[in-house]
C-alpha cells in the first residue's frame, strides 16, 4: 500500500508507514508473521463496502398515486448495496430492481412517504453483501416528485472499524517489540 493509499483511510497517524514496510517478524506469540497484503486487501475491501451509496429517484404515479420509482442518478456504491452486478441504475424501476427481496415492500413505503408527505426518514434493512447479512440505512428526503437517498452499510463500517483497530493493535505490538 502506498503512503497516500494509507493517508486517505487515515491510518498513518497510526504508524502504519513503519509496519507496512518492514518485514514481517515470525513471532507465533503475537499471531506475526504480519501478512501486510492481506490486511492491505481486507482493509481496502472494508473501506469500499463501508462507502455510502446516494441516489436519486422520481416517482412514477398512476392518477395522483405513486406506483413505483424510476431511477435518476445512482452511484456505483448504491447500485453495489442495491443489487450488486447492476452497475447503472437510470432508467430501472425499483420494483424491477428490488423483486423477490425481503423488506421491498418497507423501501416503497419509505419513498412514498417522504414523496407525499416531505418529511425525511430513514429505515433499517438486512440485506445480503458478498456472501454476508449486513444491516443497510436508507435515510430518504423529498426531491421534487421524488427522493434522494443515502444508503449506509453499517455492518459494514463496523467491520472496517474493528479492522483498523486490529491493526493499530498489531502496529503497537510490533512497535513495543521493536524496543524491548
Amino acid at each position: 500500500m502506498r503512503l497516500n493509499s494509507l493517508q486517505r483511510l487515515g491510518l498513518r497517524s497510526l504508524g502504519l508507514s513503519s509496519i507496512l514496510f518492514a518485514r514481517p517478524s515470525p513471532d507465533a506469540s503475537i499471531g506475526m508473521p504480519v501478512d501486510v497484503h492481506r490486511l492491505e486487501r481486507r482493509l481496502a475491501a472494508a473501506h469500499e463496502l463501508a462507502t455510502p451509496g446516494f441516489m436519486t429517484l422520481h416517482a412514477v404515479r398512476s392518477g395522483r398515486h405513486v406506483v413505483d420509482f424510476d431511477w435518476d442518478f445512482a452511484s456505483l456504491a448504491a447500485a453495489r448495496l442495491l443489487c450488486g452486478d447492476l452497475a447503472d441504475l437510470r432508467g430501472w424501476h425499483l420494483i424491477e430492481v428490488l423483486a423477490g427481496r425481503a423488506g421491498r415492500g418497507a423501501v416503497f413505503n419509505q419513498y412514498c412517504r417522504v414523496v407525499e408527505f416531505g418529511a425525511a426518514r430513514a429505515l433499517r434493512q438486512t440485506v445480503a453483501v458478498n456472501d454476508s447479512v449486513d444491516v443497510v440505512r436508507h435515510g430518504a428526503v423529498r426531491l421534487g416528485d421524488g427522493v434522494a437517498v443515502t444508503l449506509t452499510n453499517l455492518s459494514a463500517i463496523r467491520r472496517e472499524q474493528a479492522l483498523r483497530r486490529e491493526i493499530a493493535a498489531r502496529a503497537a505490538m510490533a512497535s513495543a517489540r521493536a524496543f524491548a
